[in-house]
């Protein structure tokens, strides 16, 4: 069903609209399921006005972004203002209505591969859709301050592993994919952090949902020394509210939930955050 929220439309020359970001993406799924938003705000873009790239949408055409809202799926997935969205998940579109309905049948946690249009050059990207800010927010709320979720995975020698393993322990946990940008740039961040915080019980610890040879393939390029896990269930990041890359959880060293981060924190506040799940120091 489509929202019953009244969208805010403005009018401009030539006839195209905008639809604002606060309906954009935010319909219901199934029962429970966290509304998907990408986060972004945009105009129609007349197939006529593609130039060579216009057989590549039908005939009422492509739509190009306008805003691109801080902390959304379109932000953490490298999405700029410009930015024409021809294709979206396989599907040419065809004017916003086609748009709408690819994404109406999406659900947080879900990825989307785009095709775009960034200049004159067709790129590719894929997003990981995250809920609605006030969603996040609510499932933030939920987590903190509660012990973390059970957790389970195999690590990259095939041996299954628990979260309870780390008890006692300070444990970061990085939720990512080697196709998430914003995840690639965190990685040198946390391979120096548990380098600098380990004999005071810091762990890292990452969690993705590919395959073990797209995690090697991508760790003998980035050159990380804290240990990766498959989560073979793929249901860990729903318990865990990641439903955008990077994610990061901060986990006290009682097992206890203090903060969970989306995006790539500045230096000082991953310090901060650090120190806020560290041990004591004892004398």
């Amino acid at each position: 069903m489509y929202p019953t929220k009244t969208w805010r439309i403005s009018l401009q020359l030539p006839v195209i609209f905008t639809l604002i970001w606060t309906s954009l993406f935010s319909w219901g799924f199934g029962s429970g399921a966290p509304k998907a938003w990408i986060g972004i705000s945009f105009i129609d873009i007349p197939q006529e006005q593609l130039g060579k790239w216009a057989n590549t949408t039908g005939p009422k055409g492509a739509v190009q972004i306008q805003e691109v809202f801080p902390g959304s799926s379109a932000a953490l997935g490298g999405l700029l203002k410009g930015d024409i969205i021809l294709i979206l998940d396989g599907t040419a579109l065809d004017g916003r209505r086609s748009l709408m309905d690819v994404m109406a049948k999406k659900k947080s946690g879900d990825k989307v591969q785009l095709t775009l249009l960034r200049g004159n050059k067709k790129i590719s990207q894929t997003l990981s859709l995250s809920p609605r800010p006030e969603e996040l927010s609510a499932l933030t709320k939920t987590l903190v301050g509660s012990l973390a979720p059970d957790l389970s995975g195999k690590s990259l020698d095939g041996k299954i592993k628990d979260l309870k393993s780390l008890r006692g322990k300070a444990v970061i946990l990085d939720f990512w994919a080697s196709w998430c940008g914003p995840c690639r740039v965190s990685h040198p961040m946390l391979e120096r952090i548990q380098q600098k915080f380990y004999s005071r019980g810091l762990r890292v610890l990452g969690l993705s949902t590919e395959t073990p040879a797209e995690i090697q393939a991508y760790l003998k390029q980035a050159q990380l020394s804290f240990p990766q896990w498959v989560d073979v269930s793929a249901q860990t990041p729903h318990r865990y509210g990641a439903y955008a890359l990077p994610t990061l959880v901060f986990i006290s060293s009682d097992g206890i939930v203090r903060r969970v981060y989306t995006g790539v924190p500045q230096g000082p506040d991953l310090l901060q955050f650090v120190e806020e799940i560290l041990p004591p120091v004892r004398d």
